[in-house]
């Protein structure tokens, strides 16, 4: 494991934060660093102005917490099995691209094109069984898929091809 933190370190670092390598700050700094960036935000609501300039996640409840997507941030969304990570994730990234906003998608552990199938299941509001099999008339089905390819065209998300290809070691592996 310790190898494919290695192998992508360097590519999320870069994604995440242009000035990875920076060198440690205290807490003390971090702290004072987190009041000015509050002081502008509380300022900007105390006048009626837009508080975050940040792209938020579309969950008001999380933005509440996170206030958004912040430029160098990375969010990682851990769970067990089935609980509906994807889901989760891919509504937010469809959701700041809807709204404008740009994303880079990582997953390590599904292809593009089972992420484009989620996406497309998300967007139409059914899922991929009821998108095959309800859609009988051509004419309907080509319809549906202009819809999409024109509604999505303006998109900024970018789904990164190589991460699925990463190979796990198995527990006790050299």
């Amino acid at each position: 494991v310790s190898d494919l933190v290695l192998k992508y370190s360097d590519k999320l670092s870069k994604v995440c934060d242009p000035s990875a390598g920076a060198a440690d700050i205290s807490a003390h700094d971090a702290f004072e660093l987190a009041f000015n960036a509050m002081s502008h935000e509380r300022k900007a609501f105390l006048t009626g102005q837009k508080v975050y300039d940040y792209p938020l996640t579309g969950f008001p409840r999380i933005d509440r917490i996170v206030g958004g997507f912040h430029p160098g941030d990375l969010f990682i969304l851990a769970a067990r099995p089935s609980e509906g990570k994807t889901a989760l994730a891919i509504d937010m990234a469809c959701g700041v691209a809807e709204r404008g906003g740009s994303v880079q998608f990582f997953s390590l552990e599904m292809k593009p094109v089972s992420l484009g199938r989620r996406m497309v299941s998300r967007l139409l509001n059914r899922n991929q069984e009821d998108i095959i099999t309800e859609i009988k008339k051509d004419d309907e089905w080509n319809q549906t898929v202009s819809n999409v390819l024109r509604d999505t065209s303006k998109y900024r998300l970018f789904i990164d091809a190589n991460m699925h290809n990463v190979v796990f070691p198995e527990p006790g592996a050299p």
